[in-house]
């Protein structure tokens, strides 16, 4: 009777070679986070690199997987946003309402309207006058030095 090789015994006893390695590692669960952490210490760069590349070269499957988790977990991902929207209702809504101070035509508008606020034709008119007004220093001023002072006192 020949004997068996390692192909062979493994293939027999999957389920014990399956159950011993998830003993060890249930086990030994400390040892295994502590040997990772001071792994991923010392080989920071070269990890990073190998993530970089692999993000670079699989873009593609990267954004079709997202797309698919997206549709098959659309109920989930819902469901999280709303638990951590009741959850910072108070904080989302303070910051909302955040009011930001516009240096340029000196006015005040709030957080989520700032792409509003840049379209405003006050805001654009102050704009093209302040412009107007560092052309005029810069074309009057003799020097780089002279300018870099009345810019910085403007």
């Amino acid at each position: 009777m020949p004997s068996r090789g390692k192909k062979e015994y493994r293939e027999e006893n999957r389920d014990i070679i399956k159950q011993r390695k998830s003993d060890y590692h249930e086990r030994n669960k400390d040892v295994i986070a502590k040997k990772r952490k001071i792994y991923r210490q010392e080989n920071k760069e070269v990890l990073s690199e190998k993530q970089k590349n692999y993000r670079e070269s699989n873009k593609e499957t990267i954004k079709e997987k997202h797309r698919e988790y997206r549709q098959n977990n659309r109920e989930v991902l819902l469901k999280s946003k709303k638990d951590y929207y009741n959850k910072n209702e108070k904080a989302i809504l303070a910051k909302q309402n955040v009011r930001i101070h516009c240096d340029i035509c000196n006015c005040e508008f709030r957080k989520g309207e700032k792409a509003c606020h840049k379209r405003t034709i006050k805001h654009k008119n102050s704009l093209i006058a302040l412009q107007k007004k560092y052309l005029d220093i810069i074309t009057k001023s003799s020097s780089i030095e002279d300018f870099c002072i009345k810019f910085k006192n403007a």
